[in-house]
């Protein structure tokens, strides 16, 4: 992925600014999650709970953002980029996430 380019990021490929926008998403999405585990370590007396409501928060954030970038029609790639995906690779990585967030 390269970031720096003289295009503008509207003249990008859908392919590239797929691999922008996870790249972003696997960098505000931790950092969001540790702000909330640090908010709910604040409240005095600190929860018993407080790791269910961080794993439950991070599991509808999750799945929020797995369910809007599948109906974003900006986000969706062209046929002709996906057949260049192998399916193997494609449906791996999509059973693991799906695991990774079950968990």
């Amino acid at each position: 992925m390269v970031v720096f380019r003289p295009q503008s990021v509207h003249q990008w490929s859908p392919l590239d600014r797929l691999g922008l926008t996870l790249l972003l998403m696997n960098s505000v999405v931790p950092l969001v999650f540790a702000l909330f585990g640090m908010l709910l370590l604040c409240i005095d007396p600190v929860p018993v709970s407080v790791w269910r409501w961080c794993s439950g928060f991070a599991f509808v954030t999750d799945v929020l953002f797995f369910v809007f970038m599948r109906n974003n029609p900006k986000r969706r790639l062209p046929l002709n980029k996906m057949q260049m995906i192998g399916k193997f690779v494609f449906y791996g990585v999509v059973v693991m996430a799906t695991t990774g967030v079950a968990l």
